[in-house]
C-alpha cells in the first residue's frame, strides 16, 4: 500500500524551468541558440570568479563550511549590515521556500502582485497557506493597495523591485507610502523585497530597500548572484533580515545548502 502525499500537493504544480540550450539544439536540430527564457547573463563570469571556482573545486572532497562564515562576512560588509543579518541559500529560491516553511501556517496568507514571480505563490501553496493577489498599476506593484489589503492573517508582502517580468520599479515615494499605511494599520506583516535585478536600474527615484533596513525597518531583502554576476549555475543567493528571523531560518536550513565552489 502506497503512503499518501500531503493534501496540499494534490493541486500543486511544479515550477517549469526554461529548457537548457543543449536540449533545444537537440530537439530542433539547431546549431546556434540564443536563450532568453531565464534572464541569464550571456557573458562569461569575471576571471576572479573563475579563479575562485577553481580554488573551491580543489576542496570538493570535503564538506563545505555549513555556516558559510567567510561568505557571510563578505556579504555583510558589502551590504553594510552584521553577518548575523545574513542567510545564504541555494539561490534566492531556497530562501523564499525557507520563509514559507518557517512562518506560514495553513491559516496564514501572503500578498503578491499579479504577474509576480511564481515562486512566492508556490511557497504558500506548498504550506497550504493562501495568496492574496493585487492587480498592478501600469505594470507596477500597487504598493498602497498591497499595504491596504494587509490584515492579521498576512505574514509577508512580496515585492519584486525592480519587477520581473514587467521591467518596472517601485519608487522611493511609493515604498514610503506603503510603510506609512502599514504603520497606521499596526500590522505585523513583513515586506519582502526581492532585488534580483537591483543592478539593472539607475533611476533617480529608485532606492534599494537596504537603506530602510539599515534604519531599522523590519523587512527582508533577497539578492542573488545569478543575474548581474553571471553565476546562475552556482546557485547562490542570500537574504538580509532581522536577526531573529535569520536565527529561525538557520534552524531549518539544510546543513550544506551552499557548496565549496559557490562559497
Amino acid at each position: 500500500m502506497m503512503i499518501k502525499a500531503r493534501k496540499a500537493l494534490k493541486s500543486f504544480s511544479p515550477y517549469i524551468a526554461g529548457r537548457p540550450i543543449s536540449e533545444i539544439k537537440r530537439l530542433y536540430k539547431l546549431k546556434k541558440v540564443v536563450k532568453l527564457a531565464s534572464n541569464e547573463n550571456p557573458y562569461d563570469p569575471p576571471k576572479k570568479v573563475m579563479d575562485a571556482v577553481i580554488r573551491g573545486a580543489r576542496e570538493v572532497n570535503r564538506y563545505p563550511d555549513s555556516n558559510a562564515y567567510e561568505l557571510k562576512k563578505k556579504i555583510a560588509l558589502k551590504m553594510g549590515v552584521s553577518p548575523a543579518n545574513i542567510v545564504v541559500g541555494n539561490g534566492a529560491d531556497e530562501i523564499i521556500e525557507l520563509l514559507g516553511k518557517a512562518f506560514l501556517e495553513p491559516s496564514d496568507r501572503i500578498i503578491v502582485s499579479r504577474h509576480a514571480f511564481i515562486r512566492y505563490r508556490m511557497t504558500a501553496d506548498l504550506m497550504n497557506a493562501a495568496t492574496k493577489t493585487v492587480n498592478m498599476k501600469n505594470y507596477t506593484h500597487d504598493l498602497a493597495k498591497m499595504a491596504t489589503a494587509a490584515g492579521s492573517k498576512d505574514k509577508f508582502i512580496f515585492i519584486t523591485n525592480p519587477s520581473n517580468p514587467t521591467g518596472t520599479y517601485s519608487t522611493k515615494k511609493e515604498i514610503e507610502e506603503m510603510f506609512s499605511i502599514l504603520r497606521k494599520k499596526k500590522t505585523s506583516v513583513i515586506p519582502v523585497f526581492d532585488e534580483a535585478y537591483v543592478d539593472f536600474t539607475d533611476a533617480k527615484d529608485y532606492v534599494s530597500a537596504i537603506d530602510y533596513f539599515r534604519r531599522g525597518k523590519k523587512i527582508i531583502i533577497l539578492r542573488t548572484f545569478s543575474k548581474t554576476y553571471g553565476m546562475a549555475g552556482l546557485r547562490m543567493g542570500f537574504a538580509v533580515a532581522p536577526k531573529k528571523i535569520c536565527e529561525i531560518l538557520e534552524r531549518i536550513r539544510p546543513p550544506f545548502n551552499t557548496t565549496s565552489v559557490s562559497q
